[in-house]
């Protein structure tokens, strides 16, 4: 998938997401292009795309781009992800200041989507968390706030996990 013609916050084109690799593409090119937020709402932190080094450099450059940057993450089930040491996880331990992640509060449990906004203008949204078929836009402002109220809505009652606080030294 060539993106280089999408920029985040002007190409308006929606995008059919059909493969983990275009998948991958787009979120790695949204968070890459992002300047100042990042939500991502996920049922385990999806290794594949998420777990990547290109995609934790991209999430590192946004974090400690400016104080005012604020990544926020999302996770309905913690269990797999800790265990097998994903490093987003860590990531997000040694970067506290900027990226905060919660556990999904248990009444969006079994909430069945999987997105990701960047900067409230870009967004993938895939309507089947463990599938890798969606669609995404570098800019939908209106769609984009629409993920992020809901997923502030969830945000604001969901707690977190100590499981993603604890530093392995």
């Amino acid at each position: 998938m060539e993106l280089e013609r999408y920029i985040l916050g002007e190409t308006a084109e929606t995008l059919a997401i059909e493969t983990l690799e275009e998948c991958a593409a787009v979120s790695l090119a949204l968070v890459e292009q992002a300047k100042r937020t990042l939500h991502v709402f996920s049922r385990d932190l999806d290794a594949r795309l998420y777990d990547t080094a290109p995609f934790l450099e991209a999430v590192r450059q946004l974090a400690i781009r400016g104080r005012f940057t604020d990544i926020r993450i999302l996770v309905q089930s913690t269990d797999h992800a800790i265990k097998s040491g994903h490093r987003l996880i860590e990531l997000a331990r040694h970067l506290n200041s900027y990226i905060h992640m919660r556990a999904v509060h248990p009444e969006f449990r079994d909430y069945n989507q999987a997105f990701l906004v960047a900067d409230e203008n870009g967004f993938l949204q895939r309507g089947l968390a463990d599938r890798f078929e969606g669609k995404a836009s570098f800019y939908d402002p209106l769609e984009a706030r629409e993920l992020v109220r809901f997923f502030t809505k969830v945000w604001e009652i969901s707690g977190r996990d100590p499981g993603l606080q604890r530093l392995h030294i």
